[in-house]
């Protein structure tokens, strides 16, 4: 199809939304709400994304342990254990659970306990914080309750019909409240917070602050329903989306002030998907990590269900959804790394399998260690075992990339103000932006050359610095400042290409001859590639990364979509099924091409310190890397 026969262009917004939406973020709607406010680093009427320094004991660790341990489990052996057994596994940062759903978070005295035994151990302590539901706090101020559209209180869904509690309206003093109490759990001694799910219900807070905040920065009556086709929903949506950017600076800032080293990992629910405009990479920017989950590209619901049975548009490869939405978080931090969090692997094979995918693409792997396994194994997947394979490689990963950064050279635009022009039509959104971007991105990758990702306002920044080649999938929708940024970095010598709107992605069985018509308008500028791994299953994924004094780095991970992940067993099904079959062979015969400014003085292979033969082929460097299961890393003094 055409992407340009749907007719669909860029909405503009009327003055009054943009005049209204910069007084906004000026301030003026937490006086209107009368509660607290939304502050951030302001410029030109939105929520700009600052980035945060580096806290370099968090980022240097490539492998973190996860687990639950709520308060019903205080007193037993698991919960005064857990910093001693995560780290004999080899664990130096561990995430534990201090506010669980609805209920209060742990006491004073359990936490300064919880914290003290990590840190005799050797470890940083993360705390898990639900901020969405407090009963407590409901109870108190039923009128801090978010409702849905029909003045229904909103809960969030657990399994099997449970709730996880009733969401809270953060510009009520409730927003005030959590932040008192994370100050006051940074005093006790915790090393970070982990914020996970949505945040607000997922299809909007209304009847509280953050709707009359709405009305009064807008102009705008609240939308009368939740159909993504209203443009005030829409825009209803969008503002919830910038008051999360504006509440995680402020809490940060509150904390960090005092506490600076303290980190927040936030979660980054909607990205990954692509397709949905209820987040935005500014979150991504302005936490220390965006937290997500390894398969969270592909969740149908993330998604809002766009490939349910159809059969008129393709989806991307998985392995390329996976990827591209680790590196839409990545990049919009600047390099930092993403922390994905990975539980229920069923033997070592997957688990290894987890951690060589995640790290290779500069994430953090967050391995989960179900609380019932702490003191011994249970039938519940993942165990000690798989776990302490993964911190094994982990160890290694984690020595030589925990400072470097991954290599520019060049980026795939990914324009979240084009997706949403296409209103609530998800599927021209698909067609028409963000098929493109994964074709771009899906075909560099499988090139194995160094790629990576520029949002919205990196590019109206002018953020492209050490890139040489930049992918524009809808050139024609650029704003003024972005096509200046554009037009100097192509004066600087800097390759743009812009794609066509007749390469059909998204068609069924024309995605190949879309990657060749986008190779063919490349031509040989992928012959300059800095780097270039050749060889290898298609499947197989290459990264590479700079770090100093003057060397090069290589991840390279197996294939990775066979990773299992299984249920805990239960009544009906008492066995965890594993797939014994869902195992990729051995990777062998695998080259790295480098073209570098200066010869390439030596290799080694990071996984066993053993050097590595780096042969001159005069037009560039290549050496061979050695066998591997689940990942290889080398590196490459220059």
């Amino acid at each position: 199809m055409d992407r340009r026969a749907t007719g669909h262009r860029p909405v503009a917004a009327s003055g009054r939304w943009q005049l209204s939406r910069r007084q906004f973020f000026l301030g003026t709607a937490a006086v209107a709400a009368g509660g607290c406010a939304a502050t951030g680093v302001l410029e030109n009427g939105r929520q700009q994304a600052s980035s945060p320094a580096e806290i370099s004991w968090f980022t240097s660790e490539r492998v973190q342990g996860f687990t639950r341990l709520p308060a019903t489990m205080e007193g037993s052996p698991q919960f005064s254990m857990a910093g001693a057994v995560f780290a004999g596994l080899g664990a130096k940062v561990l995430v534990r659970h201090v506010k669980t759903g609805q209920s209060s978070a742990l006491s004073d005295d359990a936490v300064r306990g919880m914290v003290q035994e990590a840190h005799d151990n050797g470890v940083r302590l993360i705390g898990y914080y639900w901020i969405s539901a407090d009963a407590e706090s409901e109870a108190v101020h039923p009128n801090w309750a978010c409702r849905d559209v029909s003045n229904v209180v909103a809960r969030q869904k657990g399994r099997g019909g449970t709730t996880r509690g009733t969401y809270l309206d953060f510009l009520s003093g409730y927003g005030d409240l959590v932040e008192q109490r994370l100050l006051a759990l940074a005093h006790l001694g915790l090393d970070g917070f982990y914020f996970d799910e949505t945040h607000w219900p997922p299809d909007g807070c209304f009847a509280t602050n953050l709707q009359q905040a709405f009305t009064t920065a807008t102009g705008m009556d609240p939308p009368q329903s939740e159909d993504e086709n209203d443009e005030t929903y829409r825009a209803y949506l969008d503002f919830q989306a910038e008051q999360t950017v504006a509440l995680f600076h402020r809490w940060k800032s509150t904390v960090q002030a005092q506490f600076p080293s303290v980190v927040f990992v936030v979660s980054t629910t909607y990205l990954p998907a692509l397709v949905n405009r209820r987040m935005t990479t500014r979150l991504a920017a302005v936490a220390d990590a965006a937290k997500t989950e390894f398969r969270l590209a592909l969740s149908a619901a993330a998604n809002l269900h766009v490939f349910d049975d159809r059969s008129d548009i393709e989806e991307p490869p998985d392995d390329i959804r996976m990827a591209l939405g680790w590196v839409i978080l990545r990049d919009a931090a600047a390099g930092r790394p993403p922390h994905v969090w990975g539980p229920r692997f069923p033997t070592d094979r997957d688990a290894l399998g987890f951690v060589g995918a995640v790290t290779t693409y500069g994430c953090i792997a967050a391995m989960d260690l179900p609380g019932a396994n702490i003191a011994g194994n249970t039938a519940r997947p993942s165990t000690k075992e798989s776990v302490s394979a993964a911190f094994t490689l982990g160890r290694r990963v984690s020595d030589a990339l925990g400072s470097a950064r991954p290599y520019r050279w060049a980026a795939v635009h990914f324009s979240e103000a084009s997706r949403n022009a296409r209103g609530g039509d998800h599927v021209a959104a698909w067609r028409e932006v963000l098929w493109p971007v994964a074709g771009a991105f899906g075909t560099l990758c499988r090139r194995r050359v160094p790629i990576g990702v520029v949002n919205d306002d990196q590019l109206a920044a002018g953020a492209l610095d050490g890139l040489k080649l930049l992918v524009l999938p809808n050139p024609d929708e650029l704003s003024d400042e972005q096509a200046a940024r554009v037009k100097a970095f192509a004066v600087a010598g800097g390759t743009v290409l812009n794609m066509s709107p007749d390469w059909s992605w998204s068609e069924p069985g024309q995605s190949p001859a879309a990657a060749s018509a986008f190779q063919a308008a490349l031509g040989t500028t992928l012959d300059a590639s800095p780097v270039q791994v050749k060889g290898g299953p298609e499947q197989m994924h290459a990264v590479s990364y700079r770090a100093e004094p003057h060397r090069v780095l290589v991840a390279i991970t197996n294939e990775f979509t066979s990773v299992q992940q299984v249920r805990a067993p239960t009544t009906a099904t008492p066995t965890a099924t594993v797939d014994s079959t869902q195992k990729p062979g051995t990777v062998k015969g695998v080259t790295v091409q480098l073209r570098l400014d200066g010869p390439a003085r030596s290799a080694t292979d990071e996984m066993t310190d053993k050097a590595l033969t780096v042969l001159d082929r005069g037009d560039h460097y290549e050496l061979t890397v050695p066998d591997f299961d689940a990942m290889a890393l080398v590196s490459v003094q220059l």
